[in-house]
């Protein structure tokens, strides 16, 4: 684990009313807005449960809050599925057309 990722795991607080916004992260880390969503997906990625919301980021603090994340990550990635389904069909069709002149 690198220190950026080590100091972000020791600042994040328990709690949705403790979350830490993401100006002051980026001020304690130097990171770009960009980089510390990408560290932050990487801490996920390695098991760490973090939150993040319009207040910040947070470890949840209670079943409650780790329901609500799950649920609002389960539609995310539900829709981003939905969404993909009208360019695979198009896809489909495109290779269809590309058999066809074979």
């Amino acid at each position: 684990m690198s220190n950026i990722e080590k100091t972000l795991l020791s600042v994040l607080r328990q709690g949705e009313k403790n979350a830490v916004t993401s100006k002051k992260l980026r001020a304690l880390t130097g990171l770009s807005e960009r980089n510390l969503r990408k560290i932050m997906e990487g801490l996920r990625r390695k098991g760490c449960v973090i939150i993040s919301c319009n207040a910040g980021y947070y470890t949840p603090a209670n079943a409650e809050e780790l329901r609500k994340y799950i649920d609002r990550e389960s539609h995310r990635a539900r829709s981003v599925f939905y969404t993909l389904k009208s360019a695979r069909t198009l896809l489909k069709n495109m290779d269809g057309e590309n058999n066809g002149k074979g």
